[in-house]
């Protein structure tokens, strides 16, 4: 209890300080960032959303939901199965699949703006006990999305006084990726009956790195994802998931 009451302390700062710092500011760098950077946005909604380490000792099947990207409106789901079991020389085989869709975007004016966003990521984790309560992790995964924007009856958006957007050069954005990425991380089973995963990942042809840390109880995930390259370097999420 004490664990979880101080991840709900650091959860609601993180909210307040979004909330009450330079907000107007953080909002137009990370629309540029969008505008300039679409794939690396979509790609780390989905890191957010995916649970890529091996399921709990026990269990074999997991599905999921990432609960702050669904308040924000974007439907997303994510399971692993433990196909194979670990055996002496051969490691547990987890394949996995995480999913996203911005459900959000249909409920905008279609006068103004018509637009979908989506993507999923199959993956695939080989997991090998190094001690009584660790495993080690590695696998592969294949990121795949799409983006269609079109604004309409542009004009300057006045964000502030001194600042104006233009938005004319942005009218149609349309993008796709389909990108490679590596994993690996290790699994601390046993934690007041908590799991700690901790993992660091890789896309080689967008030279992005990423790291992650996540407590992991029955039924949630806390966690924070860090992304060195990004406006927005950290990012706190809360899964919801169903171990069976």
């Amino acid at each position: 209890m004490k664990l979880r009451k101080v991840l709900i302390l650091l959860y609601l700062i993180f909210i307040n300080n979004s909330l009450t710092a330079n907000f107007q500011s953080i909002m137009i760098k990370t629309a540029l960032d969008f505008i300039t950077k679409p794939n690396d946005f979509f790609i780390e909604i989905n890191t957010d959303i995916e649970n890529t380490g091996t399921t709990f000792a026990s269990q074999k099947f997991q599905i999921g939901t990432s609960l702050l990207w669904d308040i924000l409106s974007v439907v997303n789901l994510q399971s692993k199965y433990k196909i194979f079991d670990e055996k002496e020389h051969i490691p547990e085989i987890t394949p996995g699949i995480s999913g996203w869709y911005i459900s959000g975007l249909l409920f905008l004016p279609k006068n103004y703006l018509s637009a979908s966003a989506y993507g999923f990521t199959p993956s695939l984790t080989l997991g090998k006990k190094i001690e009584r309560n660790v495993k080690f992790f590695s696998g592969i995964k294949y990121s795949v999305g799409s983006i269609n924007l079109k604004i309409k009856n542009l004009s300057d958006v006045k964000i502030s006084d001194s600042f104006k957007l233009d938005l004319t050069s942005i009218s149609d954005i349309t993008s796709t990726y389909k990108e490679f990425g590596l994993y690996t991380g290790i699994n601390y089973l046993q934690l007041s009956e908590k799991e700690v995963t901790m993992l660091i990942g890789y896309y080689p042809a967008l030279k992005k790195i990423y790291s992650k840390i996540q407590i992991s109880s029955s039924t949630f995930d806390y966690g924070l994802s860090l992304y060195p390259d990004s406006y927005l370097l950290l990012h706190l999420y809360l899964n919801l998931h169903i171990n069976l």
